[in-house]
């Protein structure tokens, strides 16, 4: 069974409403002249290193072995590594509830009653048929950048091309090549080689930069494998406005279908 949360009926898109006002937001600023690969990591890195915490309503289209869904999220994230995702149909009904917390993810799916909870990668392998594990799972969903300085040693290749620099890292496992405006210091594609075969694996594009309270994120995540595709757009967003605690609780049913083996009660 590759994916759960296909298999779930095609729903429409919920429009949801915040009482709160959305941040003001601006294109990112242009950076200085970059001359070199520790500039650039550590330029990228800095976009984001001022995040404490988000509150966003997404729109989430999936396509996985040519089956298409169409849903929306709420999304909310407090540093440093607290992500909640409820993902709703037509009226309101919830589809998936997702909590993860230290390097841990819990899955509740209400049509089936059940709740799945292990490593983020593998939970959501499990339920979208997406891997994430080459950019982490958080950051792949928040637009987060993969990189940062501590990836100098890997650089293979630094290279700028009209608008555009592109840079290499060679991982253990797998190459990463990104392409990044060069006025902007954004990443624009990010692809994932094989390393011996040279076999494109996975690709992730983001677009539509804001700068919001001194954070610069994506609007639009769109994550390629193959004829596979996740592709997450944010409408609403609130960026360090402050965020309860209490919302990063998750409450199933006492008969809920527990399908990992091993699971705990942490953050239910």
């Amino acid at each position: 069974m590759k994916s759960l949360f296909i298999i779930l009926p095609l729903m429409g898109l919920q429009s949801l409403v915040f009482s709160a006002c959305s941040t003001r937001h601006t294109r990112p600023p242009d950076v200085g002249p970059i001359h070199n690969s520790f500039d650039l990591l550590r330029i990228i890195s800095s976009h984001t290193d001022s995040l404490r915490d988000l509150e966003a309503r997404a729109k989430i289209f999936i396509r996985i072995d040519g089956v298409q869904q169409n849903t929306s999220a709420v999304v909310r994230y407090k540093f440093p590594d607290a992500l909640k995702l409820d993902v709703t149909g037509a009226l309101g009904i919830g589809l998936l509830h997702a909590l993860a917390k230290n390097d841990s993810l819990a899955v509740y799916l209400p049509r089936d009653n059940h709740y799945l909870r292990g490593l983020p990668e593998e939970i959501l392998y499990r339920v979208t048929g997406v891997d994430l594990q080459f950019y982490d799972a958080q950051r792949a969903i928040l637009g987060l950048p993969s990189t940062s300085v501590l990836d100098l040693p890997r650089v293979s290749s630094f290279e700028t091309q009209g608008n555009s620099i592109y840079i290499e890292i060679k991982e253990p496992l797998w190459d990463r090549r990104i392409c990044v405006d060069r006025r902007t210091a954004t990443i624009l594609r990010e692809e994932i080689y094989d390393h011996h075969q040279g076999r494109l694996i996975s690709q992730r594009l983001m677009a539509d930069y804001r700068e919001e309270r001194g954070v610069i994120l994506p609007r639009r995540i769109d994550i390629r494998q193959g004829t596979d595709q996740i592709r997450i757009d944010f409408g609403w967003r609130n960026v360090n406005s402050g965020i309860n605690e209490r919302v990063f609780r998750m409450k199933v049913p006492s008969d809920v279908i527990r399908v990992e083996s091993e699971v705990s009660k942490e953050g239910e």
